[in-house]
Order: C-alpha cells, then sequence, then structure tokens
C-alpha cells in the first residue's frame, strides 16, 4: 500500500501581530461551533414548544435542521477542494451567527421554520471546509494525530454544549441563541488570524491533475473508505433511535431528566475518551479487524437496552460511544487521507453521518408509535448483526490487487 502523501510542511504565518497556528485555530473553532451547535439543538425545540409547536412541528423542525446539511456537505466539500477553505470557512460561520440571532428574535413558529434550514445550511458550508483544511495543514503522517485531538476539541465541546444548554435556557429562551451568536464573532476571529498554507497536493492539482491523480488512493482504500462510510451510517441510525426513543421511556418509568441527561451524557463522554485513546486502533492500514470489532461493540450495545431499558442503559450507551469514536474516526481518517479531494470525501462522511441520525429518528418513531419500544431495540439489535456484512471486500473492484480485498 503506498503512503499517504500530506501536505508540505507546516503553514506559514497569517499576516499581523495575532495569529494561531493552523492546528490550534482549527481546533478551537470544531470545540466552539460544535458547543453551539449543542446549544441551539437544545434551545430550538424548547423554544418552539414555548411558542405552541405541535408534535408534528416539532419533528419537522428536527429534520429541516438536517436535511440541508446532510445534501450540501458533499457539495461544499467538493468546492472547498475547487476554491479554497479558509473563505468558506468563515462564511458558514457568519451564516450560523446570523441565523442565530434571527433565532433570538423569533416569535412565530412560521419564523422558526423560516430560520431553522440555515443552521443545516451553515454548517454544511462550515465543516466539510475546516475539516478540508485540517488535511492540507498537517504533514505527511500526521493526520491521526491531529484528526484525534480535533475530533476530542470538538466532541468535548458538544460535551459543555448540553450542560451550558440547560443552564441558559433556564434563564431565558433567547439566552442561549444570543450565546451562539456571541460565540460564533469569536470563531470568525479565530478562523480569521489562523494561518493557511496551501499544500503540495492541491498546488500539484492545480497545475498538473496527473500527479495529483497518482496520489490518490488505491482501490483497496477506497473498498475500506466506503465500508468505513456505511459503518458509519448505520451506527448513526441506532444512535439516532435510541437518543430519540430513550428519553419518553424513562420518562414514562418516572425517571428524573437530570438521570436521563445523565444516562445518555454517557455516550458523549465516552466518544470523547474514545477519540483520545484509541487513535492506534484508527489509523491501521487495513480496517478490517478494527471495524469487525465494533460492529460486534455495537450488537452487545443493544443488549442492555432489551433487557433492562433504564436500569442498565448506561452501558449500552457508554458501548455506543466506542462504536462512535472508532467508525466516525476510521471514516473521517480515510476521507482525509489525500488533501487532493478531501473536501468532497469528508462532504459524503458528514452527509453519511447526518442520514444515518434522520433515518434512526424517523424510523424509531413509526417503528415505536406501531409496536412499542422494544421493537425499536429489537430492529436496532438486527440492524447491528446486519452491518456486520458491510466488509471492504464487498466493496472492492475485481481489477484491483487482490491482496486489499
Amino acid at each position: 500500500m503506498k503512503p499517504s502523501v500530506q501536505a508540505d510542511g507546516p503553514a506559514t504565518s497569517a499576516s499581523g501581530p495575532f495569529h494561531f497556528s493552523s492546528q490550534t485555530g482549527l481546533f478551537l473553532a470544531a470545540l466552539k461551533m460544535d458547543f453551539n451547535f449543542d446549544v441551539v439543538t437544545l434551545a430550538v425545540p424548547l423554544a418552539a414548544v414555548a411558542l405552541g409547536a405541535t408534535p408534528l412541528q416539532l419533528g419537522l423542525l428536527g429534520a429541516l435542521q438536517r436535511v440541508l446539511y446532510m445534501l450540501v456537505c458533499p457539495v461544499t466539500g467538493h468546492l472547498s477542494d475547487q476554491k479554497g477553505r479558509k473563505a468558506l470557512a468563515l462564511l458558514g460561520a457568519v451564516g450560523f451567527g446570523v441565523v442565530c440571532l434571527g433565532l433570538a428574535m423569533a416569535s412565530t413558529i412560521a419564523s422558526l421554520f423560516w430560520l431553522v434550514p440555515g443552521i443545516g445550511l451553515a454548517l454544511g458550508l462550515y465543516w466539510p471546509a475546516l475539516q478540508g483544511w485540517l488535511s492540507d495543514e498537517v504533514k505527511s503522517g500526521g493526520l491521526g494525530h491531529s484528526t484525534r485531538w480535533f475530533n476530542v476539541c470538538w466532541s468535548l465541546g458538544s460535551l459543555a454544549g448540553m450542560v451550558g444548554a440547560g443552564i441558559f435556557i433556564s434563564v431565558s429562551h433567547s439566552l442561549p441563541f444570543h450565546v451562539a451568536a456571541l460565540l460564533t464573532l469569536v470563531i470568525v476571529c479565530v478562523l480569521t488570524v489562523t494561518s493557511q498554507s496551501e499544500g503540495q497536493v492541491r498546488r500539484r492539482q492545480q497545475n498538473d491533475r496527473s500527479a495529483a491523480a497518482a496520489i490518490d488512493e488505491t482501490p483497496g482504500e477506497r473498498a475500506q473508505r466506503y465500508a468505513a462510510l456505511v459503518s458509519l451510517f448505520v451506527a448513526y441510525v441506532i444512535t439516532g433511535a435510541f437518543n430519540t426513543q430513550f428519553p419518553k421511556i424513562a420518562t414514562d418509568l418516572g425517571y428524573s431528566p437530570l438521570l436521563v441527561a445523565i444516562t445518555m451524557g454517557f455516550l458523549p463522554f465516552v466518544r470523547t475518551l474514545g477519540f483520545g485513546f484509541l487513535r492506534p486502533l484508527i489509523v491501521q492500514p487495513d480496517i478490517r479487524w478494527t471495524l469487525a470489532g465494533a460492529k460486534l461493540i455495537q450488537v452487545v450495545a443493544v443488549l442492555p437496552f432489551l433487557a433492562a431499558p433504564v436500569q442498565l442503559s448506561f452501558v449500552g450507551f457508554s458501548l455506543l460511544g466506542i462504536v462512535s469514536a472508532v467508525v466516525f474516526g476510521l471514516s473521517q481518517f480515510l476521507a482525509l487521507k489525500y488533501p487532493a479531494k478531501a473536501g468532497q470525501r469528508i462532504g459524503l462522511h458528514e452527509s453519511f453521518m447526518i442520514g444515518g441520525i434522520m433515518t434512526g429518528a424517523v424510523l424509531s418513531g413509526f417503528l415505536t408509535q406501531s409496536a412499542g419500544y422494544s421493537m425499536t431495540f429489537a430492529c436496532g439489535g438486527l440492524l447491528a448483526l446486519l452491518s456486520l456484512a458491510a466488509r471492504p471486500a464487498l466493496f472492492f473492484s475485481a481489477k484491483g490487487p487482490k491482496q486489499q480485498a
């Protein structure tokens, strides 16, 4: 297998007396934006409830927030490959801040429906460009280290956002949106002074397309990336379904909102630890055994929900956190491995992830409504078993070298 080729050396300094190194700025931007996202994600439905939204309207708002993100990520990722990362990331951050200001002033359900799709559009500009930027900046062989800390940062931001949302909402329904808008301004400042380099691969792509093609992924690497993508989608279908239905069943059984939040918080907590400590499993040249192990853990993770939906569910959420860290890390690493098409591929990665969450949320609603919670959890287990079939060999072209299958 040929070595991964990354950008040629460290980034050049930004002009002016204040600047961040590329990776420091990108890590901070990831942490702050996922903090914002979790704050807004919780604040939107609560604001809608305060304005008298029906359950159907709440579901539609949740879908609208995500569907545009799923659709635009592959497009904006490819655009960042062609036109550059920084401008798109800044545009996405500014757009998110504007939407947050609009949400803070929303006074009707209709205004929420006009504004919420802007969240998906803004983040669809932001995340593929930001992660493609990370791929451009790292030195050869350093992508695994960089993506580990990048993922730890955004996952920590997500954890903090969950806590912060509860605090801000207790003060005012509009305060979370004002806080998110203010932090978005900080993100814009951070990205503006973050250094940026045009990597060797991107220059070759512009000047010599044949040279860029020569350092692209092999058929075997492509097969592994597709297998990781499918596994990512399945993992987030299960996670989306369980996250959607668990609060309802736990509340029906008389458990407090605090206990529900703590129990579900095991998933992002363990996911963050996984990003920090499971890097050696993610940067392997052959991902077959790592992927198979993650999917076996996924099967086991369903069992606590079937046996005791509340009492042992923290175990299930913890195991799903491990699965999330591994499959997300594998898919992300393979998407960013070659900077020439990193934006396009990471856009597809983001689209598969959010598509899984949406699919899980919708399907779990239909299943639970028609057949009960046990059927939802049982179908999650069946899907986990079926995902074991998503092996790299399944996506491998017969024309490629046999040893990669």
